[in-house]
C-alpha cells in the first residue's frame, strides 16, 4: 500500500472525527445527567432519606395519643409508647440506610465518570504521541 492509500480523504477524516466527538459528547452528557441526579438524591433532603420527615409523623401520632390519654386522666387502653418508639427507631434506621445507599451510588457514578474522563485523556495523549512519532514522507 502506498502512503496515499493509507491516508483518509480530508473530508472523510473530519466526518469520522465529528462522529467520534458526537458519541463522546453523548456519553459525557449521560454521565453528567446520572451524576447530577444521584447527587440530588444523595445530598438534598427528600421525604425518603430525611429522618426528620420519616420520624415526624410518628412523633405527631404519639403527641396526639399523649394528649388524648391526659384528657382521659391517664386511663384507657394499653400504653403503645414502646411500640411507637420501636417504629421510630426502625424508620430512622431505614432512612439512614437509604441515605448511605444514595451516597455510595453517588461515589460509584463519580468514580466511573472520572475513569471515563481519565481514559479519554490517556487515549488522546497516546494518539498524539503516535502521530508525533510517525516519520513524515518527503515529497
Amino acid at each position: 500500500m502506498t502512503d496515499s492509500e493509507k491516508q483518509p480523504v480530508s473530508g472523510e477524516s473530519s466526518i469520522l472525527d465529528t462522529g467520534k466527538f458526537r458519541i463522546w459528547g453523548i456519553i459525557t452528557l449521560v454521565y453528567m445527567f446520572v451524576f447530577g441526579y444521584t447527587g440530588y438524591v444523595a445530598f438534598w433532603p427528600m421525604s425518603f432519606n430525611d429522618p426528620d420527615n420519616t420520624v415526624g409523623k410518628y412523633v405527631k401520632i404519639l403527641e396526639e395519643y399523649e394528649k388524648s390519654r391526659a384528657a382521659q386522666g391517664g386511663r384507657g387502653g394499653h400504653d403503645f409508647k414502646p411500640i411507637m418508639d420501636e417504629m421510630i427507631k426502625e424508620s430512622e434506621a431505614s432512612a439512614m440506610d437509604m441515605q448511605q445507599l444514595a451516597s455510595q451510588s453517588f461515589n460509584i457514578v463519580l468514580g466511573s465518570f472520572l475513569a471515563f474522563l481519565s481514559s479519554t485523556i490517556t487515549m488522546l495523549f497516546q494518539s498524539k504521541g503516535k502521530v508525533d512519532e510517525e516519520p513524515k514522507a518527503d515529497g
